[in-house]
């Protein structure tokens, strides 16, 4: 037998909270529906059945359901926060953390494979962590250094060899390229640059084409697919998706919670709400060879940062943060398209990254009600924010 749905949603600049319940029959004289005594959660009754839901926020006392007019088999309601001055924490995302930040990580940290625990990354060889800048930081310091002004001793171009020199050693020079370095570990949103030398039981994996701009970089272990070469910064990028570890605070961060940092960046950076999501690798004047699946995404993010509850997961938690999005699933050609014009921003991802992602979205269509899970042409998804408690 099927079972009600409670979906419950935090709209910060009205701040209110939208409640929605999907019936699983029309609404008659046993449905009745509550607040409980704290404004904390909402309470369903249909049927001889009571459903249940702790809302992503606390609503004011005042509040009151209006009671459910029969044969409708969806009921919305917009209840006040019980302190409108008071900001949400669903607003605290703006600084855009992703797991395993530089800031949490130590000498003492190992990373394996997350598929066979094979240990890629051991203790004590990266010394020191280093979170890599914006994704604009190289467009900045391009014009700070074409309009520095000379000072003494500089070569006329308003650099000094000490400079240059104690830059290098950052892992970064004039160029504004950043290069791995041994011992140095450099933190990304989603993935860390190291240099070869510092991993153990990774090979490199070339395709059949020499049309790769990535050689993908695979578990010796398990086989499974890691991170990719990167020749221009001289070193390895691997992904965080794909790793583990036993001793940092979190051990498994998801996709999820990774890309969307990844996708709120581009957002701030390009100020941008369409994204078209390919696979790196992907040329659009080459014809596709491979047998493997090659699947590309169109994303309009509708809001980078909502707290939400619903009973299609654990009803009794806090609200969970995410990012709502309107997407479909589009061709070569499409995405080629769309990429010609002016209106959405590129992000290249790995094949197998993109297709999770995917099902990640389509898999949180569950978590909403039926009327809002598609939107014109566009499906409707939840991507999971990472959430610093």
């Amino acid at each position: 037998m099927s079972k009600s749905l409670i979906y419950a949603e935090l709209l910060n600049n009205i701040r209110q909270i939208s409640v929605i319940a999907a019936l699983d029959s029309p609404c008659d004289g046993s449905t009745s529906v509550e607040l409980s005594a704290d404004g904390q959660k909402v309470i369903l009754h249909h049927h001889g059945h009571i459903t249940s839901l702790k809302l992503p926020g606390q609503v004011a006392e005042s509040s009151r359901l209006q009671k459910p007019a029969s044969g409708n088999r969806e009921l919305s309601w917009r209840l006040s926060l019980n302190d409108p001055s008071v900001r949400p924490s669903a607003e605290n995302a703006v600084s855009n953390e992703a797991p395993w930040p530089a800031t949490d990580l130590e000498e003492e940290a190992n990373f394996s494979c997350r598929s066979c625990g094979t240990l890629v990354l051991k203790q004590g060889v990266i010394r020191s962590w280093r979170d890599l800048p914006s994704e604009n930081w190289a467009e900045m310091m391009d014009f700070w250094h074409c309009h520095k002004p000379d000072v003494p001793g500089s070569n006329g171009n308003g650099h000094n060899e000490h400079e240059h020199d104690l830059n290098t050693s950052r892992g970064y020079g004039a160029n504004t390229k950043f290069t791995a370095q041994p011992g140095i570990g450099f933190v990304d949103l989603n993935i860390f640059l190291v240099s070869e030398s510092d991993c153990s039981r990774v090979k490199e994996e070339y395709p059949a084409d020499d049309a790769a701009k990535y050689p993908k970089l695979v578990c010796s272990g398990c086989k499974n697919y890691l991170g990719h070469v990167d020749y221009q910064a001289e070193g390895y990028r691997l992904y965080k998706w794909r790793l583990k570890s036993r001793n940092t605070s979190i051990s498994e961060p998801t996709l999820s919670s990774l890309i969307t940092a990844q996708l709120q960046s581009i957002m701030l950076a390009q100020c941008s709400s369409r994204l078209v999501l390919l696979p790196m690798n992907w040329q659009p004047s080459s014809p596709q060879t491979s047998s493997s699946p090659v699947c590309f995404l169109s994303m309009w993010i509708l809001s980078p940062t909502i707290r939400y509850s619903t009973t299609a997961q654990d009803a009794t938690a806090p609200g969970k943060l995410a990012m709502k999005i309107f997407w479909k699933s589009i061709s070569a050609t499409e995405a080629d398209n769309l990429l010609n014009g002016s209106s959405h921003e590129e992000v290249s991802l790995s094949t197998e990254a993109i297709i999770e992602i995917e099902k990640c979205l389509r898999d949180s269509a569950s978590f909403l009600p039926p009327s809002g899970r598609k939107f014109q042409d566009w499906d409707v998804g939840l991507l999971e924010r990472f959430d610093r408690k």
